[in-house]
């Protein structure tokens, strides 16, 4: 091999420019200059620019490469031009490789890994091949291009496209005791020679492993993960094992007699293998093509055809044996098709029948031929049968050179399958209703599947509505309390009607806020998740009752967008809000209280979509809101005196009541949303909703805190709160339906995402004087959950008159 224009280790002195080239070791002298030397075994490493050398003494043992720096500038090509390549290192390599006349060996040791990613390709008009020597691993995965042959002679080489091996007409050359390792996704086209004869002689120390002495006398076909493809022809009589969890496809022919072993993973034979083929434990046998003979272990899977769905007939043209434990997979169809698996020797029967049905409409009984055997199964018979429809019984029936398997419809009830009340409520309404469009679909599905589709045909989605409607009714309660009072703007006890920006107004006074906020609730009990975007403005007018109260107005309009995370429902919730408040304050203590109205309307859609069931559904219907709420706050004006600043600068603050103000407040409210009855539109999954209502009691302790600061245009306050919520009553959502198509007007009732029982609610924010009558406030709002979260954001204005 040659790396030409590398410098790799500096050498100032005269003579110390080396070449080796085979076993010669050649050293120039009488130009002083800096050259460089890489030592790879008995390879040929020259410099462009070398003259001439003399011969000296070859060198003792064996150079290693250990990592791509050895080969300096990644750049810089790679020629083999000698014996060998020695690596004992774990490394990629893209550098460009060139393959001269001389065959290009390349020995990884036990252990050590090289891959070769940069493009392998034959320099001139050579046609040498590419040598794997050595117990390691060479990976190729680079758009080679070299003439000539691949030879594996110990050890792994791994595949990891269909261009790694060179030219597609080349063969792959493997002798017995190595791995071809297929990548995920490969493709080899090239012939593959499994060859009995190994005289590789290793390198120095690298001895086989204790398991490759175990498979020293088979070839061992590698697939960990994923579908790999064998789609050259396969000649040779070694033994081969198939290793590894995922799925090789021999797409070529396998003429020759080899035995098969499928120890891991799955081998589809899509053509012909005229071998006899073993299945152990936990691996597989699929595809549509032939074998000479095959004997299915216990716990081994022969599977026609290429996965569930995909129906095949699998040809043995000597003798199938299932022994006990073994498992016999079939694919079924409503349509009457069926993997088909003949013999044209004995089958000698044992085991277990797994049928795959697939949905469709099932008829009450479906026979097929599973199995034909010219020579017949000498008595023997599968030990069960069994389907993954629990909706269908299989029977096996057989005839003197027959298996036959009938599928019948049977009177298991479908909420045998289901596993919450929602479910069991949707399947016995399913049952019961005489529905036969949604029922026929159903029974052809797994117990998954029809657990899904209970899920998703239950009313649950408009119960989750009306409970996020009653929990989103506190945005404009939140908007009241905070904007309403005679501070213009302090919700009840939290600053001095001197230190607020509005401080000092008697008349009428407008107050605004406007708010945006966005929720995700956690599935519980089987009801999916969903998450909500809200967006709203609250607007309201007070005038004073005397000295120390205020009453007053309020009107808000907001919209909503509720929608499911994972499953295929939203709706959009346009509301209007109306009502009173009064606030004031008693002998030291801020009372607060208001009564409101809200009036929804609901545009809802979702969607069913499992197995063979589909339909679009949506409803325009409305609901309205009705709430009372009141507060009460305590000022502790003794702490926010405590935590002032002492000295004249306290005086300053205290002449302009700037002390820092700390407010514990208890709030409670009482809130009730109701829904009218509606009718979904769409085919027989439509449901008719019965109206429904939902009360709760939602109980508030906190504790705020607000500083005011003065500023070029007046003052300026810096808020916080922090609250836990306490929620009771009918914290659980319910709605109560019928299928609108069903003969039997039985109603079922479906749970939603109901109430937090408890929450935690932080908010943080800044209200700052505008001039002398208006002010202007912002800040974050949160509310927290176990499996709940909502983060908003708030403005609000005031204006006095």
């Amino acid at each position: 091999m040659t790396i030409r224009n590398v410098s790799l280790l500096p050498l100032d002195v005269c003579c110390a420019e080396q070449v080796w080239h085979g076993l010669e070791r050649c050293l120039r002298c009488g130009v002083k200059r800096r050259c460089a030397m890489l030592l790879a075994g008995a390879s040929c490493l020259a410099w462009a620019g070398a003259a001439s050398a003399d011969a000296v003494a070859p060198p003792d043992g064996v150079e290693w490469i250990y990592n791509e720096a050895q080969w300096g500038p990644p750049d810089a090509p790679f020629v083999f031009s000698g014996t060998g390549l020695y690596t004992a290192g774990t490394f990629e390599s893209g550098r460009q490789v060139l393959i001269g006349d001389s065959l290009a060996s390349i020995h990884v040791q036990a252990g050590a890994s090289l891959h070769l990613s940069g493009a392998i390709s034959s320099q001139g008009a050579a046609a040498s091949g590419l040598e794997k020597l050595g117990a390691g691993t060479l990976a190729l995965s680079g758009r080679n291009s070299y003439r000539g042959n691949t030879m594996l002679r110990e050890g792994t080489l791994r595949v990891m496209g269909e261009d790694a091996l060179g030219s597609k007409l080349n063969s792959l050359l493997v002798d017995q005791g190595s791995v071809v390792d297929y990548a995920p996704g490969a493709a080899i086209f090239n012939q593959m020679h499994l060859r009995g004869d190994n005289s590789a002689d290793g390198a120095p120390g690298d001895a086989p492993e204790p398991a490759s002495r175990e498979l020293a006398d088979s070839v061992q076909w590698r697939v960990d993960s994923g579908v790999a493809i064998q789609a050259g022809n396969v000649i040779g009589s070694v033994p081969v094992v198939k290793q590894g969890g995922g799925t090789l496809r021999l797409a070529g022919i396998a003429g020759s007699p080899f035995f098969v072993t499928v120890n891991q993973g799955a081998l589809a034979v899509d053509w012909h293998l005229a071998g006899a083929v073993r299945v152990n434990r936990a691996a597989r046998l699929e595809g549509g093509g032939t074998v000479r003979s095959a004997t299915i272990m216990d716990g081994g899977v022969l599977s026609p055809g290429n996965g569930a769905g995909d129906t095949a007939v699998f040809t043995v043209t000597e003798k199938l044996e299932f022994q006990p434990g073994a498992i016999f997979e079939v694919d079924a169809t409503a349509l009457g098709q069926a993997d088909f698996v003949q013999v044209a020797g004995k089958a000698l029967l044992d085991g277990h029948v797994a049928t795959r049905a697939g949905a469709g409409d099932w008829r009450p009984s479906t026979r097929y031929t599973l199995l034909y055997a010219l020579d017949g199964f000498d008595g023997t018979r599968f030990a069960s049968a069994a389907t993954d429809l629990p909706f269908l019984t299989p029977t096996l029936s057989y005839g003197e050179q027959a298996v036959y398997i009938s599928l019948d419809r049977n009177g298991t009830p479908l909420d045998e399958v289901a596993e919450t009340p929602t479910e069991d409520g949707v399947a016995d309404a399913v049952e019961d209703n005489g529905n036969p469009g949604v029922r026929d679909e159903i029974v052809a599905m797994d117990p998954e599947q029809a657990r899904e589709a209970f899920r998703q045909l239950s009313g649950n989605w408009a119960a989750s509505l009306r409970s996020g409607m009653l929990e989103d009714s506190r945005f404009l309660r939140e908007a009241v309390m905070r904007n309403v009072g005679r501070a213009g703007g302090a919700p009840a006890g939290e600053l001095s009607a001197h230190s607020h920006p509005d401080a000092g107004r008697q008349g009428p006074r407008f107050w605004s806020q406007a708010f945006h906020s966005s929720a995700d609730r956690a599935a519980d009990g089987g009801t999916p998740a969903d998450r909500r975007d809200i967006g709203g403005l609250a607007l309201g007018i007070e005038r004073p009752i005397g000295a120390d109260w205020w009453a007053g107005g309020f009107f808000g309009a907001q919209r909503s967008h509720q929608w499911r995370r994972q499953a295929m429902a939203g709706a959009r919730i346009d509301s209007v809000h109306a009502g009173l408040s009064l606030a004031g304050r008693w002998r030291d203590v801020d009372l607060a209280v208001g009564l409101a109205r809200a009036w929804h309307n609901i545009r809802s859609h979702r969607e069913i979509g499992v197995a063979g069931l589909y339909d679009a559904l949506s409803a325009d219907y409305r609901g309205r809101t009705l709430q009372a709420f009141g507060e009460i706050a305590a000022p502790l004006r003794w702490l926010g005196k405590a935590l002032a600043p002492r000295g004249a600068l306290a005086s300053s603050m205290a002449a302009s009541s700037m002390a820092p103000t700390i407010s514990p407040f208890a709030r409670l409210a009482w809130v009730r949303t109701g829904t009218d009855g509606f009718v979904e539109k769409g085919a027989a999954a439509a449901l008719k909703v019965a109206p429904e209502s939902q009360a709760a009691w939602f109980a508030t302790l906190g504790l705020r805190a607000a500083h005011t600061i003065a500023t070029s245009t007046g003052v300026a306050q810096v808020r916080g709160e922090l609250a836990w919520r306490h929620a009771s009553g009918d914290i659980r959502a319910f709605s109560r339906q019928r299928f609108r198509d069903g003969a039997r007007q039985t109603l079922f009732e479906s749970e939603g995402l109901g109430l937090a029982r408890r929450a935690w609610s932080l908010q943080l924010g800044m209200r700052a004087s505008l001039g002398r009558n208006a002010s202007l406030g912002m800040g974050y709002a949160g509310q927290f959950a176990a499996g709940r979260r909502d983060h908003g954001f708030r403005m609000a204005t005031a204006w006095a008159f």
